[in-house]
């Protein structure tokens, strides 16, 4: 059985997945017509990206798992940092759930909600395994503290990236609003 999905969207006109027949006649011209001009109308409006990004040389180019080692604010990097020392793991789980609304995973430079999820997937992996890793030798301790360290460096790196970006901007010059004098 085919997916009732794919034959609602589907845009060809005669195809094996929702078993549509081709419209004969002027109406298919029109609707080709139609079709033609929405995705003319589609491709010509550039994407505007408007989200928060990260500044490049934060992103993790060489591995996915490290991607997946968020870039957090100072304070909370800290206290992952403090939970993974006391608890290995515990530190790792919740940077991957502060990365759902605090964090910017280092994927790539845009920040999407799709890499959002996928860090804090990946980050809960880590954590279990750092848990599970702590029975030998204390692998896994090191393991999460290490894992703590690093957030808290690409914490202050962001940190002081952004206090760059600040000094380096124009000052904002305000018009001040004068009140009309009555004479």
């Amino acid at each position: 059985m085919k997916s009732w999905c794919g034959a609602l969207l589907c845009r060809r006109p005669a195809c094996s997945c929702c078993r549509r027949s081709a419209q004969p006649g002027p109406d298919r011209r029109r609707s080709v017509a139609a079709l033609s001009k929405k995705q003319s109308q589609a491709s010509s409006q550039l994407p505007q990206e408007t989200g928060p990004k990260l500044d490049p040389s934060l992103v993790e180019h060489a591995s996915l798992i490290r991607g997946a080692i968020p870039v957090l604010p100072v304070p909370l990097a800290w206290i992952c940092l403090v939970f993974n020392v006391f608890i290995p793991g515990l530190g790792t789980l919740s940077s991957g759930l502060l990365c759902l609304c605090f964090g910017k995973p280092r994927f790539s430079v845009r920040d999407e909600p799709q890499a959002r999820v996928g860090a804090c997937c990946l980050d809960m992996i880590v954590a279990v395994g750092q848990m599970f890793t702590i029975l030998f030798c204390l692998v896994g301790w090191g393991w999460s503290i290490w894992w703590g360290v690093i957030m808290v460096k690409l914490a202050k790196k962001q940190k002081k990236i952004k206090l760059m970006e600040q000094q380096q901007a124009p000052p904002v010059v305000m018009a001040v609003n004068h009140e009309v004098e009555r004479v």
